[in-house]
């Protein structure tokens, strides 16, 4: 007998475009509690980059905890064959980082829509605060498989 309980599986409907939002967006590894994406992180910040030089999606903020990874992320507008653009580029994404990496994700992840410049700050402030929760690291700064984006420009820039 299992002494806890079964989650339930949510279907996961992919998000209405809205033209220039943000999502924060939570991908988790297969297993939690493992240091499946920190063990890969350099790979995963490369494959982050690379999409970012690509055009694929604007990345203001990524970072890669031990089991799961987090961003604050525009993606543009396409026709994906019925999927949301946002649901194509992070499966695209999750398979890369599966194929290359051997990394195994939870199926789907978890997404809300940016909704004003206070709910973008509480976002960023929890991503970049999450290693310190966690007790990883003392400050912010110190973590390093983090990668963040000028919105202006588009360079990258420390995140803190």
């Amino acid at each position: 007998m299992d002494p806890y309980p079964v989650r339930k599986q949510l279907r996961h409907v992919p998000p209405v475009p809205v033209p220039d939002a943000f999502y924060f967006v939570t991908i988790c590894a297969a297993v939690r509690g493992g240091s499946e994406l920190t063990d890969h992180a350099a790979q995963i910040l490369e494959a982050a980059r690379h999409r970012q030089a690509r055009g694929t999606w604007f990345l203001a903020l990524f970072l890669v905890m031990p089991d799961h990874l987090h961003m604050i992320v525009h993606v543009p507008p396409r026709d994906m064959a019925g999927m949301g653009p946002l649901t194509a580029v992070v499966a695209d994404f999750k398979r890369y980082l599966s194929t290359f990496c051997g990394i195994s994700f939870q199926t789907g992840y978890f997404d809300t829509r940016i909704r004003d410049a206070a709910h973008y700050a509480e976002k960023w402030d929890y991503i970049v605060r999450n290693p310190v929760r966690k007790g990883l690291v003392a400050t912010p700064r110190e973590w390093p498989h983090v990668i963040a984006f000028d919105r202006e420009t588009g360079a990258e820039r420390p995140h803190r």
